[in-house]
């Protein structure tokens, strides 16, 4: 029995070593002393049970009638009732400081959540020194980029410009928006999963794209109108976006703006028309109607106490799926299908591999080593269109959201630290109080 407890004393010790986080390791130095405690009391309870087993039985062993019965009623107890009793009692003892742990930070994250500011009608004003912001480097950022936009922190609206409620294309930030209504259509069971075939769709693909993907639409390796193979090649690619979006118009028999408001009305758009532009299938919103999307993206699809988006869906996707290295797809058009593109070519950019994923741009390290924004946290995810024109940035480690469209024509340059727009997005960095 001592042998057995050190046994299995050492594996817990092993198992569970002190590269787990800290506050779990709190949890774990408790439990591993309520361990040592528990095999403490057992070892000196079966030592004294045997020896009084044993004086017992050297007394009553002269007595042939009450040795037999005596032992075998006092045995029997023993070794069933009363040692798997103490046992149940060390496993209570044992498992009680990981269940308390974990019961208190399941409530202190619920309550994280509902500490969380969401926007009603409309989104509530602050000043930026209320919420840690140096209010003159905003004004700078506003009026480097110009346009319409806004700025949220920690719920609250800090920084507007321009006019909030317009109305006006996003050109390709619309990208990831298709993404967010393909996830909705899982969730519905509208399609399986976001692997389910495209061609199911009842669409004539060439014998090339029949295992097309809604992934590889999202991730703008389809190779739709390109030579290569679903999967095989980056193609940042317009013609596979047309498909994408005329395929979620077919998979909710709807149009993307009925489909969009209908599913989400919970986040109380205050500008009306999602949905406008490109024959319904471009972005319109409103800077702060915009702005209130990338809120429920930065809360991992969670508003105001309800997960409207399921959690283990927007982290299984919204993330960088083109693995580095992915080879670039050959220049190349051939639209088969006589859909049109949503805007451009289909082979844009070279950038790409290693940072993109479904249709949006993560803070990931490119190949140089430089981060795709240098001035930005590494968490830091963006729906980019008109390269830089029309942006969504989402900092979720700086609880900030900033929706700007329209802005001064710039160069889209990933992880150049003296570009014009990484300088621009340092003034944000450099507002921090």
């Amino acid at each position: 029995m001592q042998f057995v407890l050190r046994v299995k004393q050492k594996r817990c010790l092993t198992r569970w070593g002190s590269s787990k986080p800290a506050d779990t390791r709190g949890a774990l130095a408790s439990y591993r002393h309520k361990f040592c405690e528990v095999k403490n009391f057992v070892k000196n309870f079966l030592v004294a049970e045997f020896a009084k087993n044993s004086d017992s039985s050297r007394q009553n062993y002269n007595d042939r009638n009450s040795w037999r019965i005596p032992l075998r009623r006092y045995a029997m107890p023993f070794s069933c009732r009363h040692f798997f009793g103490v046992a149940l009692s060390c496993l209570g003892w044992m498992l009680f400081p990981l269940f308390t742990h974990f019961t208190a930070l399941g409530t202190s994250r619920a309550s994280a959540q509902e500490s969380v500011v969401y926007p009603g009608t409309h989104w509530e004003l602050k000043s930026p020194s209320e919420v840690g912001l140096e209010g003159q480097h905003l004004d700078r950022f506003s009026e480097n980029v110009g346009g319409d936009g806004c700025i949220i922190r920690d719920g609250y609206l800090v920084k507007s410009w321009g006019d909030v409620a317009r109305h006006k294309d996003w050109a390709s930030a619309a990208k990831p928006v298709l993404s967010t209504l393909l996830l909705l259509a899982v969730q519905e069971g509208r399609i399986k999963s976001v692997d389910a075939r495209v061609g199911d769709l009842g669409w004539e693909l060439s014998d090339k794209d029949q295992s097309m993907s809604y992934r590889h639409l999202a991730n703008m390796v389809s190779g739709y109108a390109l030579h290569e193979k679903p999967g095989e090649a980056w193609g940042y690619n317009d013609y596979g976006i047309q498909l994408y979006a005329q395929s979620l118009e077919k998979i909710f028999d709807d149009s993307l703006d009925n489909a969009f408001r209908i599913r989400l009305h919970t986040l109380n758009f205050e500008d009306g028309e999602i949905f406008g532009s490109r024959h319904g299938t471009g972005l319109t919103a409103s800077s702060r109607d915009f702005a209130r999307l990338g809120w429920l993206w930065l809360n991992r699809g969670q508003w105001a106490g309800k997960q409207v988006l399921k959690q283990n869906l927007f982290d299984a996707c919204f993330r960088v799926g083109v693995p580095t290295g992915t080879p670039r797809a050959s220049s190349h058009t051939d639209d088969y299908l006589k859909i049109g593109s949503y805007g451009g070519g289909t082979d844009q950019t070279p950038s790409g591999p290693g940072v993109y994923g479904f249709n949006l741009w993560f803070n990931s390290e490119l190949e140089s080593g430089q981060r795709v924004w240098p001035a930005l946290p590494a968490d830091a995810y963006q729906a980019n269109g008109l390269w830089n024109r029309d942006t969504l940035t989402v900092i979720p480690s700086w609880k900030m959201v900033i929706a700007s469209r329209g802005a001064k024509p710039g160069k889209f340059e990933p992880g150049s630290a003296d570009g014009q727009y990484n300088q621009n997005l340092q003034l944000i960095a450099n507002s921090r109080l």
